[in-house]
């Protein structure tokens, strides 16, 4: 029997946060959603609330100017991430042999194609990153435009059973009613302009010094399998993961650049001749969902081995290269989690009591524009019934991976 040790860990950490919320159990309320399939446990504090009123005070020019910044990114990114579940969606059902699901549950033993296994030690760095900056924004701006912060605190999220640690700023729901549109902008979009900061400056420290360090420090022996896609031109050939791939179209193939350059220009209906030590492939290219022109095969290549190349043992010895490969992947996962989960955290979806920031931002927006609550209630309910259900389709399939 498999077992996947990083989801184990999550489940002990998981636990844990049970376990210590139960203790403190007086000073835990419930929430209930649809009661008891689905339900909130929060435990609420006043930890870091000084230091919410501290930062908007002593930097208020720039709290102002990120305040206003973060509006129109967050509307930007409401566009984004509606656009590209919109898409991915009609994809789903428009070409249901290519497309994949578009919502990944970020638990840690996750698998990606093209990523880094998502560990246990990187779920919690990248996790907690993201919650802090997150919140610690939200209370920041709240506070700028004076709206008091009633507690910040911890819980978790529970299907049947607690799934889903959380954490969480309350501003004083009246008090920000009462406050300008403007200002109610700002707080909501606050934290996922803090995770978009975060995540581009990951991103500048992986691309620009971990990698290219990583990368003079290690070859890759050859190429592997990474992963299929169900009902694939690859899949329908029976090429499975793991399988080491020697030659594409005649051509050696050691290195993912070697991969690329044997598929390029790459048509529909076009055969691929596809060489691994278990047999040769012969495979139909069908046409790609972003490219018409283009064919598609539904392969995930990754290196078959990757070493330490003898020049960087001799110069930094056998501890260094791993200890700064592994650091790598961290900042590669900060990176990703605090862009995605921000991204996410921008679509106008509420399940109630839950809402993402996004659902305000969008209902105020239009307010904004239209003038006519009435009318605005109606769009919203389009809106959130259409993005829920396609949060669903989008999920599903995810989710009957986990419990299978």
């Amino acid at each position: 029997m498999n077992i996947n040790i990083d989801l184990l860990l999550f489940f002990v950490f998981l636990s844990i946060i049970v376990v210590s919320l139960f203790i403190r159990r007086k000073h835990v309320t419930v929430q209930k959603i649809v009661f008891p399939i689905l339900y909130l446990v929060l435990y609420r504090t006043n930890l870091g609330l000084s230091a919410m009123d501290n930062i908007s005070r002593r930097f208020k020019k720039s709290v102002k100017i990120l305040g206003y910044f973060g509006i129109f990114i967050g509307f930007v990114g409401m566009v984004v991430i509606a656009t590209m579940l919109t898409i991915n969606t009609i994809s789903i059902f428009s070409q249901p042999d290519i497309a994949q699901p578009g919502a990944q549950l970020l638990l840690p033993g996750s698998k990606i194609p093209g990523l880094p296994s998502l560990s246990f030690v990187y779920w919690i760095i990248a996790i907690s990153s993201l919650v802090f900056v997150h919140e610690l924004s939200h209370g920041i701006l709240a506070r700028f435009n004076k709206i008091k912060v009633k507690s910040s605190g911890v819980g978790v999220l529970a299907l049947l059973i607690p799934i889903l640690p959380i954490a969480f700023v309350e501003p004083d729901d009246r008090e920000m009613e009462r406050s300008k549109k403007s200002s109610q902008l700002g707080v909501l979009a606050a934290g996922s302009l803090a995770n978009f900061i975060l995540a581009f400056l990951a991103f500048l420290v992986f691309s620009f010094a971990l990698l290219p360090a990583v990368g003079s420090m290690y070859e890759s022996k050859g190429l592997v399998v990474a992963s299929v896609v169900e009902g694939s031109p690859i899949a329908n050939e029976g090429i499975k993961h793991g399988e080491l791939i020697l030659k594409v179209n005649g051509n050696t193939v050691d290195t993912p650049e070697d991969f690329l350059k044997a598929l390029d220009g790459l048509k529909p209906n076009e055969k691929v001749v596809m060489q691994t030590d278990k047999k040769t492939h012969e495979v139909i290219a069908t046409t790609s969902k972003d490219d018409p022109q283009k064919g598609y095969l539904g392969l995930f290549v990754q290196p078959n081995e990757v070493a330490v190349t003898n020049d960087a043992r001799e110069k930094y010895g056998s501890i260094i290269p791993p200890v700064l490969r592994w650091i790598s992947g961290l900042f590669l996962w900060v990176y990703l989690v605090n862009l995605f989960v921000g991204l996410f955290n921008l679509l106008p979806i509420s399940i109630p009591p839950v809402a993402t920031d996004g659902t305000r931002m969008f209902y105020l927006g239009i307010l904004s524009v239209l003038k006519k609550e009435r009318l605005v209630k109606g769009i919203w309910i389009v809106v959130n019934v259409s993005f829920v259900g396609m949060l669903f389709v989008n999920f599903f399939p995810r989710i009957l991976t986990i419990f299978s």
